[in-house]
């Protein structure tokens, strides 16, 4: 809905200052396919992200990783922690992999944690490193000279990783969000608690509902 209205009003912008019907829809349907070979690059970044994080050596490191903290703030910051850490690798695989790993903490029987804080860490990869990790796309397009306008080429040449976040000033930024990031997630969490000792779940107990016999309706236990 969002996207439509801004189509409407930049078409209607266009309208204002001259511009004719016709250039303004060659320029939308020039513009719309010259987006496809990105939009491609971003789906296979979550794509391969989503089958490594579900891959079998993954989900057996995520439910040993579930196992970890032993408050609620803990596995709040952890899941943060751990999200923003396997960012820095490649942020789909962080998008996936902190939201199977807040799944796996929130099916322990041992402990209970605000499922909203949980899944709010697992995108803290996303929104707090990701750009000054390797999948970065300000870096990898500055490293590669195919992918940078000539103009643009001219002016600054080809920078690699160890001009751009593989600087010191680049990583101490990166620590001291690691830092800041992971104790907010902490200390702005619900308070959980303990419950008697578990494991964590790998399946959902499937719902099942019958018949009151007391009142005629519908028992369901989720």
């Amino acid at each position: 809905m969002f996207a439509l209205a801004g189509v409407v009003i930049i078409a209607v912008a266009a309208l204002a200052i001259g511009a004719s019907p016709q250039s303004i829809a060659d320029s939308f349907g020039n513009g719309f396919w010259d987006l496809t070979a990105f939009t491609l690059q971003m789906a296979m970044v979550v794509l391969t992200g989503y089958v490594v994080a579900t891959s079998p050596p993954a989900a057996k490191l995520i439910n040993r990783l579930a196992l970890m903290p032993s408050t609620a703030r803990t596995a709040v910051s952890f899941v943060a922690l751990m999200s923003m850490s396997v960012s820095f690798l490649n942020w789909g695989l962080s998008l996936i992999f902190g939201g199977l790993l807040a799944r796996a903490i929130a099916r322990r029987k041992d402990l209970t944690v605000d499922y909203r804080a949980l899944g709010a860490a697992a995108f803290m990869g996303l929104g707090a490193v990701w750009a000054l990790g390797l999948s970065s796309s300000a870096a990898q397009l500055q490293a590669a000279a195919a992918s940078l306008p000539p103009a643009l080429l001219k002016i600054t040449g080809i920078l690699d990783f160890g001009t751009t976040i593989f600087t010191w000033q680049s990583l101490l930024t990166l620590a001291i969000l690691l830092a800041l990031t992971t104790v907010i997630a902490h200390f702005s969490a619900p308070p959980g608690r303990l419950r008697a000792p578990g494991r964590v779940l790998l399946r959902h107990r499937r719902p099942w509902c019958r018949p009151a016999a007391a009142s005629g309706s519908w028992k369901c236990r989720t």
